[in-house]
């Protein structure tokens, strides 16, 4: 009877804590939507990746990825999955290194475009590790939700989804 009893009092007291007022919400919502908005303009964000996409593949769940822009520095660690066309005239240290994005660069050619219909914003640059150039989309919404796809020069792009925080 005691754990009945108890039951139902952790039930109600789940039901009334958990819920928040429509107005509650839709300021949480507008609160996210700021601070997104403020860091994208200040260019300082760090996006943590939750899954990569290749060209041709199925997603993938990752953990511990990210990507961090702060002013026109660029840093990455990121997997990579995909093909390569110049596989074979590598070295065994080179195919190691292709399997993962993991550098520092400046950032050429930013360009952060809005769209306040879509609820999102679009940033675009070119990035390059010393061996290897790089095209960056990131596409921001103001939830927070991130995609970026990263196209290197000699191998097919790979998607990353995430979700952005402050610096």
């Amino acid at each position: 009877m005691k754990r009945i009893v108890f039951m139902i009092l952790g039930a109600l007291l789940l039901a009334c804590c958990a819920t928040l007022s429509p107005e509650q919400k839709a300021a949480q919502e507008a609160e996210r939507a700021k601070s997104v908005r403020t860091s994208l303009a200040n260019q300082q964000y760090r996006i943590k990746v939750t899954s990569a996409t290749p060209m041709r593949g199925i997603t993938h769940q990752v953990m511990g990825h990210w990507v961090k822009i702060d002013g026109d520095k660029f840093s990455c660690d990121l997997p990579y999955v995909g093909r390569d066309d110049f596989y074979r005239s590598k070295t065994i240290d080179d195919r190691r290194l292709d399997s993962k994005l993991t550098f520092e660069s400046v950032m050429e050619n930013y360009l952060l475009e809005r769209e306040p219909l879509k609820n999102r914003s679009n940033i675009s640059f070119r990035v390059s590790d010393g061996r290897e150039r790089y095209d960056v989309t990131i596409v921001i919404e103001d939830n927070g939700k991130s995609e970026i796809r990263v196209s290197p020069e000699e191998r097919e792009y790979i998607e990353y989804q995430g979700v952005v925080s402050d610096l």
